[in-house]
């Protein structure tokens, strides 16, 4: 009788053997499902917040150049003293500082220069690492007084 008892506590290990290392196997393989579920969330966020970069670069770049039209509009001489769009010369000579829009999601380099009869605007606008680029141009016609033709973006969206 003891020889039965033997093998049957024998079986008994044997098939809890069995079901550890299918318990162990199961684990791995939803840890597996869980780390890819994961690092796809991550790649996602950092999708979304590049873009969400980009989109508040573009805007700060619209607010500047509508900052310029509507400055102009007031005073059709007005220039900037910056045509070189270097942001960080821009911050140390408070001279240049007509040229610098900040707004709560970025900052905005404003440049107006001459172009034949108008002006040339420019904005690019900066947020976090991404910045985006407008411009618009303002012509000046004796019998009409000053018209903006509509602005479009210079292609040179970009993130660092």
């Amino acid at each position: 009788m003891s020889h039965k008892g033997v093998q049957i506590s024998n079986k008994r290990k044997t098939e809890r053997g069995v079901v550890l290392i299918l318990v162990i196997q199961m684990g791995m393989v939803i840890s597996l499902l869980i780390s890819a579920w994961l690092i796809s969330i991550q790649g996602r966020t950092h999708f979304l917040s590049q873009r969400r970069e980009r989109l508040k670069a573009y805007y700060t770049a619209e607010a500047g150049l509508n900052k310029a039209i509507w400055t102009l509009k007031r005073n059709p001489k007005w220039r900037t003293h910056n045509s070189t769009g270097n942001l960080s010369r821009l911050k140390e000579d408070p001279f240049l500082m007509d040229s610098l829009f900040t707004t709560g999601t970025g900052e905005c380099l404003i440049s107006v220069v001459d172009r034949g009869t108008g002006a040339e605007i420019t904005a690019t606008g900066i947020s976090g690492e991404s910045s985006a680029t407008l411009s618009a141009l303002m012509i000046v016609r004796k019998d009409k007084g000053f018209y903006f033709l509509p602005y479009k973006s210079m292609g040179q969206e970009k993130t660092k």
